[in-house]
């Protein structure tokens, strides 16, 4: 028996040896296990138990660096943890400074803050983007506060390899692409859309595999893929003044090539079509589109001189006199022309009372042209000496401003049609068909008043030869606006237009 036990006594302690060094052993190998997986990938989730903290911070540190996850050719997630300032100043800033220069980081100069948005108590993490590919990167994190940084262990990460893919569009300016990120992880898929604008058409992939609008690229290689737009031919037809005339209704996009047929059509038949703005008189035409063009088709009122007076033009309207084409001191027949007070036979700055050659600064003091003595001296002068007439002192030979009688023949004979825009040229006034066809136009020219020209564009108001019956003060006219068209006197003193007549 006593054998027995002292045999057995030397066993037990070798037992228990044996266990104590294997408790220690695992104890060893977890510690060691526990320090050297910093580096491997930590879950999210946070925990409370020191032994299982994905963060392995020391528990002396304010700030603990984390793990990056997502990590993508050009961005990552880091995540980080302050320990022991739980409730941060007002002012406080928390985030990761990141370089790929480990000694900057060391130092906390020329680095790359990104601070934090997305915090959850102590915990908190952010996206780094705009990152190059397969490169490595050394980050940290920190807290400010109070005046104070404090900061986490440096750390690091390789991004992605990746491959570059690249999509262009052609320089056309008519066509879009979906947004692609600029690297993806080899044998990615990305998808491909080109949208053609309006007026523009897609013409294919550089690649030459496709010529869908919409496609799907495996990404083997870096990769530069071009979308190409062309822009279809516009063509453009209008006419010059809609009120004169129409044309066909052709305007927009062609393919190239394409033949399109188009004519102009006068709306009266007072307007006639010229030709078109490339100087082609055909009508209807046809052209072929090929690249951007515009094509107006020119109307315009005829005004054909039927004969000339002393060089000055005219038109036989078919009435017992010929009307000049254009006013006194105007050379086309839009443009007003000079102004003259009654009886006068120039120009001059002011028309009043005051500066009027026919009398004495008022209408009582008249010196010539007088039926009434209330007016002043009495002459009973009532049609204008040739002297006096300001067509025939500015246009000689046989030219002189019409007589009441001659304006009331044109009025009743003649059709009057008003135009906003006459031939294109901005100026309203009357245009006037004659018995025979035969056109002329006169231009509301306004009047003078002071040194001020009045209702310009709205009336026209002609000096004819005689004087107004009823008061010497005035004279017989021509007026006309829109809709109107009647004999009226205005003051003698007043500056108007005046249109010469030829027998």
């Amino acid at each position: 028996m006593k054998i027995r036990y002292f045999l057995t006594l030397p066993f037990f302690l070798i037992i228990v040896i044996l266990i104590v060094f294997k408790v220690s052993k695992d104890y060893r190998d977890y510690k060691d296990k526990s320090r050297k997986s910093v580096n491997c990938e930590i879950p999210i989730l946070i925990v409370e138990e020191i032994s299982n903290d994905p963060f392995f911070c020391d528990s002396t540190e304010v700030v603990c660096t984390g793990d990056v996850y997502d990590v993508t050719t050009y961005s990552a997630r880091i995540v980080a943890k302050s320990y022991r300032i739980l409730e941060l100043a007002e002012e406080s800033v928390i985030g990761v400074q990141i370089s790929s220069n480990i000694a900057d980081l060391q130092e906390h100069s020329n680095v790359e803050v990104f601070v934090a948005n997305d915090i959850v108590g102590n915990e908190f993490s952010l996206e780094i983007k705009g990152l190059e590919r397969n490169s490595t990167y050394y980050y940290c994190a920190f807290v400010f506060s109070d005046g104070v940084y404090y900061y986490g262990m440096i750390r690091d990460f390789k991004t992605e390899t990746g491959c570059r893919f690249d999509v262009c569009l052609n320089d056309s300016g008519c066509g879009e692409m979906n947004k692609v990120y600029k690297y993806y992880a080899l044998g990615s898929k990305v998808k491909l859309t080109a949208t053609p604008k309006k007026g523009c058409y897609f013409v294919g992939w550089s690649d030459c595999e496709s010529k869908e609008l919409t496609r799907w690229v495996d990404v083997n290689s870096d990769t530069t893929i071009t979308a190409t737009f062309y822009k279809k031919p516009y063509l453009h037809v209008e006419s010059n003044l809609s009120s004169y005339g129409k044309v066909t209704n052709c305007s927009g996009y062609y393919e190239v090539g394409d033949e399109v047929e188009f004519e102009a059509t006068p709306l009266d038949k007072l307007f006639r079509f010229v030709g078109w703005s490339d100087g082609n008189k055909d009508n209807p035409r046809m052209v072929k589109v090929n690249t951007d063009i515009s094509y107006i088709a020119i109307f315009e009122i005829p005004i054909v001189a039927s004969g000339a007076e002393n060089g000055y033009s005219y038109v036989d309207l078919g009435l017992s006199v010929d009307w000049a084409i254009c006013n006194v001191g105007a050379y086309s027949p839009e443009k007003y022309g000079d102004y003259f007070a009654w009886g006068e036979t120039s120009v001059k700055d002011v028309y009043s009372l005051n500066t009027y050659k026919w009398c004495k600064k008022s209408i009582s003091s008249m010196t010539k042209y007088c039926k009434n003595p209330s007016y002043g001296i009495v002459d009973n002068k009532d049609v204008l000496d040739l002297e006096d007439d300001a067509a025939r002192v500015n246009m000689g030979g046989k030219w002189r401003m019409p007589t009441k009688e001659e304006q009331d023949e044109l009025r009743n004979k003649c059709t009057f049609k008003w135009v906003e825009n006459f031939n294109g040229t901005g100026v309203a006034g009357d245009v006037v068909i004659g018995p025979n066809g035969n056109v002329i136009f006169l231009p509301a020219a306004g009047y003078k008043v002071e040194s001020a020209l009045r209702q310009e564009g709205k009336h026209g108001l002609y000096w004819l030869g005689s004087l107004y019956s009823y008061f010497s003060d005035g004279a017989d006219g021509l007026f006309f606006d829109y809709g109107s068209l009647y004999w009226d006197s205005n003051y003698r003193c007043y500056g108007q237009p005046v249109r010469g007549v030829v027998p």
